[in-house]
């Protein structure tokens, strides 16, 4: 079977197919074009709520912290921080409250880093970040760090890319997904009954659960001892000395 790739003129064709507008006039194609790009972000939130961990990627170019260095931006298309690591040894531990970063920073204090604070961007000079990091100690050498992330994906970004995404190219039919929510918005819009795409995206979305849930079916769901029971005051180590 091919690698699934997603690809905009197509999906908005089966928009308008399935709204029945195809040739109409009543959705210009800019107005189209907003619609799919709102039914992907729906499709891909709810997705991300559900299947989280499917969903995490490393960041491409690893951050190397310098003595110097006191904030890193985090990749622009960030969603959800997962992980950071200095590379080939440890996780970093989050920290909640930037109260709690003084106590790394007292009296100048600098040494390999083994926390991190996550903050809203608030330098001018950064402002296309949507976050940045903090590691603490602040450091006092140059270290890797890897940074495992949720993106916050767009349907270009996917069209461009679709291949280093592995979670949509298994999601055979999250595309469809994107067909229905988009055709539900037109419908709406020309005040139409909704009912039968609504159901029958439903239903769609049933199959993509089961489809990835669980996605490693590598191991058992349980273990079945073939022992058979033993005798009546026997545990099974009593068994296995005298029966072999």
């Amino acid at each position: 079977m091919a690698l699934f790739r997603w690809d905009r003129d197509e999906i908005e064709a089966r928009i308008l197919l399935r709204a029945d507008m195809v040739g109409s006039a009543f959705v210009s194609s800019a107005e189209l074009t907003d619609i799919t790009d709102v039914a992907f972000q729906e499709f891909y939130l709810k997705f991300v709520s559900q299947f989280e961990d499917l969903c995490v990627v490393s960041m491409p170019e690893t951050i190397t912290t310098t003595s110097s260095t006191t904030l890193e931006s985090v990749p622009t298309n960030f969603l959800k921080m997962k992980g950071i690591k200095i590379r080939d040894e440890y996780f970093l531990t989050p920290i909640n409250n930037v109260l709690e970063t003084e106590a790394f920073r007292w009296g100048g204090k600098r040494g390999k880093p083994t926390h991190y604070w996550l903050s809203g961007t608030y330098d001018a000079s950064v402002h296309s970040a949507p976050a940045k990091l903090m590691p603490l100690p602040l450091p006092d050498g140059a270290y890797n760090l890897d940074i495992y992330y949720v993106p916050n994906l767009t349907l270009d970004s996917v069209e461009s890319d679709s291949a280093n995404w592995a979670v949509m190219a298994l999601g055979y039919g999250c595309d469809e997904y994107v067909v229905l929510t988009a055709a539900m918005k037109l419908k709406d819009k020309e005040e139409s009954d909704c009912s039968v795409i609504m159901a029958e995206r439903k239903l769609l979305w049933e199959s993509i659960e089961k489809f990835l849930t669980p996605l490693d079916e590598s191991m058992p769901k349980r273990v079945i001892s073939h022992m058979g029971r033993p005798p009546m005051g026997m545990y099974y180590d009593d068994a296995e000395e005298n029966f072999g």
